[in-house]
């Protein structure tokens, strides 16, 4: 649940004060979702079984330095890793700004709109100094005095990452095709870091629920395997929706020792599938 979900007056989607009544007073908090706000309470030392969202609140308004540093003590983390897509203005913004970074969170350069939206990326690249061709023979290279891909300092600080619908494939006659083996695999080749692929989202299967509406389908571990095959001197971290890819990624990951399985990612994320899938690699990986 996010921060804003324990304040007043949020304007964002349904009140806090109404989804906090219906999720944990009026029901029992028994998915996954309610049972990790419920964990997390009682991990910072609040009783949950009080249900007193002003108690909550009044505990969120701790130094945030002090409460981030409390909760990777008891998540017994090092650090955490987000993707920033450089397509979205906020972060953009705050990015150009320079802003002091936290060793504690790391960023990943999310790659979505480059690779899935090429025709809306192209008018954005062409303002920040790459020549850039719309049509079918979709390329990257510098203006003079711009930046490219291979040479952009960013591309070395952060491993890039991008979410593919089910339908991906690889090779393909596409301008994401092109991009991937022209631009973005040897850029990442040279900067000697990995390329995450997140692969099985459908975005908007329910347009009135925003954001949230998104859903999952099942891909073809083909595409990754020929990936794997093509550019054997690539690195790829993969982590596929459907819980009927699991399988068949990890028996891939046993040909190819350039891919490795990563996360239970977002509708995986429950107990349940996490212990199945982790115990299926381990058995098949080691």
């Amino acid at each position: 649940m996010p921060a804003s979900a324990f304040r007043p007056g949020s304007t964002s989607g349904p009140g806090p004060d109404l989804v906090w009544r219906t999720l944990f007073v009026e029901r029992s908090p028994v998915s996954e979702a309610c049972r990790g706000v419920i964990t997390a309470l009682a991990a910072l030392g609040l009783d949950p079984a009080s249900r007193d969202l002003g108690e909550y609140r009044a505990f969120s308004r701790a130094e945030v330095e002090e409460y981030v540093a409390r909760v990777f003590e008891l998540a017994g983390v090092d650090y955490a890793v987000m993707t920033n897509d450089p397509f979205d203005d906020a972060e953009r913004a705050v990015w150009l700004r320079g802003p002091r970074k936290d060793p504690r969170f790391r960023a990943a350069l999310r790659l979505d709109v480059l690779l899935n939206g090429w025709s809306s990326a192209v008018p954005r690249l062409r303002d920040w100094g790459f020549a850039v061709d719309p049509g079918s023979e979709a390329a990257l290279r510098p203006k003079s005095g711009g930046s490219s891909p291979r040479s952009s300092s960013g591309w070395r600080r952060s491993t890039p990452a991008v979410s593919l619908p089910p339908t991906f494939a690889f090779p393909e006659a596409s301008d994401r095709a092109r991009l991937l083996a022209d631009s973005v695999l040897p850029a990442v080749e040279a900067a000697c870091v990995p390329l995450a692929l997140m692969i099985g989202v459908r975005r908007g299967v329910h347009p009135g629920l925003g954001l949230a509406g998104d859903g999952l389908g099942r891909a073809d571990v083909a595409a990754v395997e020929e990936l794997c095959r093509a550019f054997p001197s690539n690195r790829f971290l993969v982590t596929m929706l459907s819980r009927e890819n699991q399988h068949e990624l990890c028996v891939a990951a046993r040909k190819f020792a350039n891919l490795m399985p990563f996360g239970c990612w977002w509708f995986l994320n429950g107990p349940g599938l996490v212990r199945e899938i982790t115990a299926m690699r381990t058995d098949l990986l080691g």
